[in-house]
């Protein structure tokens, strides 16, 4: 007893001692315990602004200026605090949660497709096209930045756990000073880009640079209509092709013959960075390498847009123009396809005839098509099974299309457009690679279509005339293969010629076979393609 009572004595006394010997920063705590409460509004304003800034930094790169990029990461970091305070004071807590969260799987979707495209997007693009990206919208888990989706994602875990603590701080009237902070950074803002002209096709990056995303989203709802002038798509159709002009080939590239048919294959997400490439010692396209050994075989800068998607490469090869960035190139109102492919080929008595492994109405072809004086048509409708999740397989578009010009007398221009290896590239059960990744799955997919190729070659009757081009880039960029080489990309353009099957000699022709130096575009094949002469007087 008397000891618990010796204790108890010792225990006040201690209490009653200063707390000199203690360490600063515990003093600090025990003296002033409300500091301690200011640390999860700290961590609260740093997980925001880390994480609004690392997604924001990647939209302001490139050729705006250092005043424009400075003014973006203090002015969009602080709109975002400004937003979400508001969300946390005005609604629960879970669904501030549940907000903030959408909010970070819109910011990675974005950062994807940004990635992908190279380009930004807007409420047009999205709304015009969403029916092209669903049934490839898995694509997005496969194209994803995995390190920075994890980082972003730990950022929101981190800001919602702060924000819990805040709840309990007395914050009411935050938001008050720090919106008077914003409102003069939102002036500033607007005299750089005006609200009027933020969706004007040649403002609205710079608007994206300067406000964000939500904002230029805002812009797009309350200044812009949802479909352009046809004025407004003359002029930028201008703009961008004298930007970008045509590097023409020699004339006479497949006009120093005759043939049966021109045949043309735009397949999908085919790198220029293939041709050659081995794995594990093994060619991913052995078919398309040999080819490209007999070939006049060119460098071809693709060109490929977030409105357009794999659309734009067939756009180039039949009208001889680029697609402008901002609208899907066959949903342009009061557009002239007078002077097309097609057209020039009719008068000449060559009819055209079209192979897509999709649906007619995919990217909106079907209307221009039929405006082009497209023949026929062929699509998934057209077959009595589709045989993979989103159309028709390489193989089986392929063979049909090898039937159909081999009971084809007159003359014709053939354009065959394959899918089966567009991302996220599990179309086909195709295992040759055995890496599990992406860029096996890649490899796996395009090896499938360059033995679908080889399967139409070799299988052709009659002497005909051969393109081959990539529509677009795969999108890979790995340890171990990319589709860049810098900070460009191309893609395979294959000129050569065939006989029943066997590769020949294209006679007269002022490129000789092998690579060329000079860099091109699809729209130079649409150049050569105008030259297609005929043997057969049967039209």
């Amino acid at each position: 007893m008397a000891n618990r009572k010796t204790n108890v004595v010792a225990l006040r006394d201690f209490q009653r001692e200063p707390l000199n010997h203690l360490a600063s920063p515990l003093r600090l705590v025990q003296r002033r315990p409300a500091a301690l409460r200011l640390v999860p509004l700290f961590l609260f304003v740093c997980f925001v602004v880390f994480k609004s800034t690392f997604f924001s930094a990647q939209f302001v790169s490139g050729s705006y200026s250092d005043h424009i990029k400075n003014f973006s990461l203090i002015y969009i970091p602080m709109v975002t605090i400004l937003l979400h305070t508001l969300v946390l004071k005005h609604f629960r807590f879970r669904v501030f949660c549940l907000l903030v969260f959408l909010d970070t799987l819109v910011s990675i979707g974005i950062a994807t497709y940004f990635e992908y495209f190279s380009e930004n997007v807007d409420l047009h693009t999205l709304s015009a096209t969403v029916h092209e990206f669903m049934p490839v919208a898995d694509s997005l888990f496969v194209l994803m930045p995995k390190k920075a989706a994890v980082l972003l994602l730990l950022l929101t875990l981190g800001e919602c756990l702060a924000a819990r603590q805040i709840r309990r701080l007395s914050l009411k009237n935050a938001w008050k000073p720090l919106a008077c902070l914003v409102l003069p950074l939102a002036i500033l803002g607007t005299y750089k880009v005006p609200f009027w002209q933020a969706t004007k096709t040649l403002y609205y990056d710079r608007a994206i640079a300067v406000h964000g995303y939500y904002a230029a989203f805002v812009f797009d709802v309350l200044f812009s209509s949802p479909i352009p002038s046809a004025e407004d798509v003359k002029q930028r159709t201008q703009i961008i092709n004298q930007t970008y002009p045509t590097q023409l080939l020699p004339k006479g590239i497949i006009a120093g013959d005759s043939y049966k048919h021109l045949i043309v294959l735009q397949v999908e997400s085919l790198d220029y960075n293939l041709l050659g490439h081995t794995e594990e010692d093994r060619e991913v396209i052995p078919f398309i390498n040999s080819l490209a050994e007999k070939s006049i075989l060119l460098k071809l800068r693709p060109h490929h847009t977030a409105g357009s998607g794999s659309s734009g490469a067939d756009y180039q090869f039949l009208t001889g123009m680029i697609p402008i960035p901002e609208y899907a190139c066959y949903k342009l109102p009061a557009f002239d396809y007078i002077n097309t492919l097609p057209v020039e080929l009719r008068s000449r008595g060559i009819l055209t005839t079209v192979f897509d492994g999709t649906v007619r109405s995919y990217w909106g072809r079907a209307v221009p098509f039929r405006q082009m004086r497209v023949a026929r048509f062929i699509d998934s409708t057209d077959f009595p099974v589709v045989d993979t999740s989103w159309g028709i397989s390489d193989k089986l578009l392929l063979s049909a299309a090898a039937n159909m010009i081999n009971h084809t007398n007159k003359p014709q221009l053939f354009l065959l457009m394959t899918l089966t290896s567009h991302v996220p590239f599990g179309f086909v059960e195709h295992d040759v690679f055995a890496r599990g990744d992406t860029v096996g799955r890649y490899f796996d997919a395009i090896n499938y279509t360059d033995e679908a190729i080889k399967d139409l070659i070799v299988n052709l009757e009659g002497r005909n005339v051969f393109m081959i081009y990539g529509d677009h880039l795969s999108g890979i960029s790995g340890d171990s293969y990319s589709s860049f080489s810098g900070e460009e990309g191309f893609v395979p353009g294959l000129i050569f010629a065939a006989e029943d099957g066997q590769v020949v000699a294209l006679e007269n022709s002022p490129l000789l076979a092998g690579e060329q130096e000079q860099v091109y575009d699809i729209r130079s094949l649409h150049y050569a393609a105008r030259e297609f002469q005929t043997t057969t007087d049967d039209r």
